[in-house]
């Protein structure tokens, strides 16, 4: 029995391994592995079935410390894994059942249900990460879906080990064991069903505020741009008088006096008019109001908080082959992390630009950073923020909303106290 108890607990890492689809193994994990395996084996002996909270805390603990997830992302991953192989097992014990109309032994346990049980876990896993891969997307993008998600796989799981330990008391019978299979499947649609129709409700609400934020940003893009024509109907007075001033300095051939007047009047007012003037003409070039809306919004948001701002869009942008939800979304991250840090530092540039060829769409944003940031690597690492944990939006997380979107990319580089983003959209 200890050696069933052994694989048993390999499959639910295994599982676990496929579901955040990492394929390596390291020693420490092999090591946590075998204690883990052991410890199970001991207690099996003792509390039976009750294990099973023994192993949902030790998937936390490895989710949680060593992979460095957030407590809700590592409650719903343990929970997932646990109700995969929940589910798993007793489908085996039923298919077993049905084929060979056996009853369970030592034996019976080791050569068919073990295999069965374990191929049917990986099985299930792999479809499941293929099936959900935009689900996991919006999953990582809300938390909304993350708490709810939470509660339902938590709920869930403790519906099927009631029903399990319930099933022990009252005699564990084949017969009983597919009921508690049936209830399990039913639980598991109704479970779908509900989170289905509230991510629906989410996305719902999410579209109505994007789109009020749309209608409010571009509000302020034409007062903005009404502000910059009222600024050059003075300028064009300002400029007619400026013209009438020197009309005496050269009647009377005074060019030193012209001289002087040009340095200490003209020339400073011309580059205290040029001082953090955030040209909008460029925006002009963008034709998808989406991407127009939040980088208007996002940049004098920016000039306002007295950062440098430099915006360049050489060609015209008419169409981008990508979900506007999901490069809004990184767009306004990517600027958000730029000017908190440009804020951090009190100094620097804020340079934002769009490049577009036959091939591709690339949204470049450049700042100016601290000399001790960490190296890319370090930043790409799961759970990683520079503001420390629970703050921020860290590059891995980050990479995890384009990762449903194979045309869309994500390059970082730092060059000296620049940090450089691209997005690159194919298409």
């Amino acid at each position: 029995m200890f050696l069933y108890v052994f694989v048993d607990i390999l499959i639910i890492l295994t599982v676990l391994k496929l579901l955040i689809q990492e394929w390596s193994v390291t020693v420490k994990e092999t090591a946590l592995f075998i204690i883990f395996a052991f410890i199970q084996g001991v207690l099996f002996e003792y509390i039976g079935v009750f294990t099973a909270f023994f192993n949902f805390g030790c998937l936390f603990f490895v989710i949680h410390q060593r992979k460095k997830y957030s407590v809700k992302k590592s409650l719903i991953l343990a929970s997932s894994t646990m109700i995969i192989t929940v589910l798993c097992n007793h489908v085996a014990s039923f298919l077993i059942n049905i084929i060979f109309s056996i009853d369970f032994s030592v034996r019976v346990l080791l050569i068919y249900h073990l295999p069965t049980y374990a191929a049917l876990s990986i099985g299930f896993s792999l479809l499941l990460v293929k099936l959900t891969k935009k689900l996991r997307v919006r999953v990582n993008q809300n938390e909304h879906l993350q708490i709810a998600l939470m509660i339902i796989g938590i709920l869930v799981l403790l519906s099927f080990y009631g029903n399990i330990i319930l099933g022990i008391f009252l005699g564990n019978t084949i017969e009983l064991i597919q009921l508690n299979l049936l209830f399990f499947v039913v639980y598991m649609i109704i479970s779908i069903i509900i989170f289905y129709f509230y991510a629906k409700t989410l996305r719902e609400r999410y579209e109505m505020q994007r789109h009020k934020d749309e209608q409010e940003n571009l509000q302020r893009y034409t007062k903005e741009i009404e502000f910059q024509y009222t600024e050059m109907r003075k300028f064009k007075h300002d400029y007619q008088n400026i013209l009438s001033s020197l009309d005496s300095f050269i009647d009377e051939e005074d060019f030193e006096g012209l001289k002087n007047y040009y340095s200490e009047k003209i020339k400073v007012t011309s580059e205290i008019m040029n001082e953090h003037l955030f040209q909008l003409e460029g925006l002009s070039k963008i034709e998808v109001r989406e991407i127009k809306s939040i980088l208007a919004m996002k940049l004098m948001r920016a000039q306002e908080l007295g950062i440098d701002v430099i915006f360049e869009a050489v060609d015209a942008i008419k169409t981008i082959a990508a979900d506007s939800i999901v490069l809004v979304r990184t767009l306004g991250i990517l600027l958000d992390n730029a000017i908190e840090e440009l804020l951090e530092l009190n100094d620097g540039k804020l340079l934002v630009g769009i490049l577009k060829n036959e091939r591709s769409t690339t949204f470049i944003v450049q700042n100016t950073c601290r000399n001790d940031i960490p190296k890319v690597h370090k930043l790409k690492q799961q759970g990683f923020s520079t503001k420390g944990d629970g703050r921020g939006i860290g590059l891995s997380n980050l990479s995890e909303f384009t990762k449903a979107h194979s045309n869309i990319s994500i390059e970082t580089t730092i060059a000296g106290n620049q940090f450089i983003q691209k997005i690159i959209i194919g298409g």
